[in-house]
């Protein structure tokens, strides 16, 4: 999921890029098919749940407006679960990391 512009919007990723700029840095894209917010493709359940339809997208691709990616640092994690109740439909899990660490690299070469 993204927020942008005061709204979420949800996605599955379809693809996934690295751009490797010859070892100076690299960047990561992901390319989603956005689900249409505005219209049918997300409902509460009875318990207040957010489910979403993935058939209902905000666009194809085929405009130039269309913007399919994302970078990965703007990206959070969701959860997809499926509705028992009706097929078509998915619960969405948001989930809070843990924090990460950068513990550095370790040499195998080196005896302790």
């Amino acid at each position: 999921m993204v927020e942008a512009k005061g709204k979420t919007y949800y996605e599955k990723i379809n693809d996934i890029i690295e751009l490797d700029y010859y070892l100076e840095c690299k960047i990561v894209l992901f390319q989603c098919g956005w689900i249409n917010v505005n219209s049918r493709g997300l409902k509460k359940d009875r318990r207040e749940l957010t489910l979403a339809k993935f058939s209902h997208k905000i666009h194809k691709g085929g405009a130039l407006k269309d913007d399919l990616y994302i970078l990965s640092s703007q990206a959070q994690q969701v959860f997809y679960v499926g509705d028992e109740n009706d097929k078509c439909w998915e619960h969405l899990i948001r989930v809070k990391p843990r924090d990460t660490y950068l513990l550095g690299s370790v040499d195998v070469d080196e005896e302790l």
